[in-house]
């Protein structure tokens, strides 16, 4: 596989992830003021950097995918519900920031690789 190949997949990957995220916070919001709902959330970047580090062999990060779990943080109102507004749109800007990020790195990616094909 290319080089260019395996950024494209990777940033693929990260897309994928970050829309995860956006289904877990939207679906959080949607069950703010449902008693005894608790909280969840995407967990993709600790296991993604431990298989990047060390070697930095992309191919080690490929099968990675999001994980979606149980928040143990944050308090818990009165209702048993652990969903707290304010935090959740703030995930939910930061995940459509990193969305918007991955998809302008993947077309510049794409814009290199169709550069190089007209040039022939």
């Amino acid at each position: 596989m290319s080089p260019l190949d395996a950024q494209a997949g990777l940033l693929s990957q990260l897309m994928d992830a970050t829309a995860v995220r956006q289904q877990v916070v939207s679906h959080n919001l949607a069950n703010l003021n449902t008693p005894g709902y608790q909280r969840l959330e995407a967990t993709f970047e600790d296991q993604f950097q431990a298989a990047l580090s060390g070697s930095g062999d992309v191919s080690r990060a490929a099968g990675i995918k999001a994980q979606v779990v149980t928040s143990n943080d944050g308090t818990t109102r009165a209702d048993g519900n652990s969903v707290d507004l304010d935090r959740e749109l703030g995930e939910l800007q930061r995940t459509a920031l990193m969305f918007q990020t991955y998809t302008k790195l993947l077309e510049a990616r794409l814009g290199m690789m169709r550069r190089a094909m007209d040039s022939r």
